[in-house]
C-alpha cells in the first residue's frame, strides 16, 4: 500500500508538471517554459518563474551586498580573464560576426578607412612621425622659438604641410608665434 501511494504521488506530480507548474513567488500556475532549468530539483525546474527570478536578481544587484559583491568580482584577475575570453569567443561566433558587420554597415561614415594609417588624418600621422623622430634622436628639440628667439616650450610647426614625404620638415615655434603663423602665415621658411 505504501508503494502504491508513492506511485500515485509521482504520477500526480508528473501530470501537474505536464499541465504547468506553480510559482512559489507569485503564486500563479504557469507553463513549463516559464521556468528556468535546475538539475537539483525533482522536476528539473526552479521553484520560481523566470519573471520572478529576474525581479529577485534585479533587487539583489541594486542592494548594497550585490553592488559590493559585483565590484569585488570584476576587480579579480579571474573575472578579467573570463570577460576577455568571452569577448574573443563572441567575436569569433557567427552572431558576433553578424553584429560587427551590421555595426559597420550602419556606421559607414565613421569607419570608411580600413587600415590604421588611413583612419588617421595627415596631420595626426605627421605629428606621430615627428614624435617618433624626436624619440629616436633624428630630430632634437632646442626649445627656442625660430621667430621671436625666446627660450620656452615650443611646438613643432609643419611649414610645408602634412604630406608623408614632408612630415619631418618642421621648425620650432612658441605657442604665441605658432598661433600667429596658422592665422596669417608669414611664409619665412619656404
Amino acid at each position: 500500500m505504501n508503494r502504491e501511494s508513492n506511485i500515485c504521488k509521482k504520477s500526480e506530480s508528473l501530470t501537474e508538471v505536464s499541465r504547468g507548474k506553480f510559482c512559489r513567488s507569485c503564486g500563479k500556475t504557469k507553463e513549463k517554459e516559464s521556468f528556468n532549468k535546475c538539475r537539483s530539483k525533482s522536476d528539473g525546474l526552479q521553484s520560481s518563474c523566470k519573471t520572478c527570478q529576474r525581479l529577485r536578481n534585479k533587487r539583489y544587484i541594486k542592494s548594497e551586498l550585490g553592488l559590493k559583491t559585483r565590484s569585488e568580482y570584476y576587480k579579480s584577475p579571474a573575472a578579467k580573464q573570463s570577460m576577455k575570453q568571452s569577448r574573443i569567443k563572441y567575436k569569433q561566433s557567427e552572431k558576433g560576426k553578424r553584429s560587427k558587420k551590421r555595426y559597420y554597415l550602419n556606421h559607414k561614415d565613421l569607419h570608411r578607412a580600413i587600415g590604421e594609417q588611413q583612419k588617421m588624418s595627415g596631420k595626426k600621422r605627421a605629428y606621430g612621425k615627428v614624435q617618433t623622430a624626436i624619440r629616436n634622436g633624428r630630430l632634437k628639440r632646442m626649445n627656442i622659438c625660430s621667430i621671436c628667439l625666446t627660450q620656452t616650450k615650443t611646438d613643432m610647426h609643419h611649414y610645408h604641410g602634412y604630406d608623408d614625404d614632408k612630415a619631418l620638415m618642421v621648425i620650432e615655434l612658441c605657442r604665441k608665434c605658432h598661433g600667429r603663423e596658422h592665422a596669417t602665415p608669414l611664409r619665412l621658411f619656404l
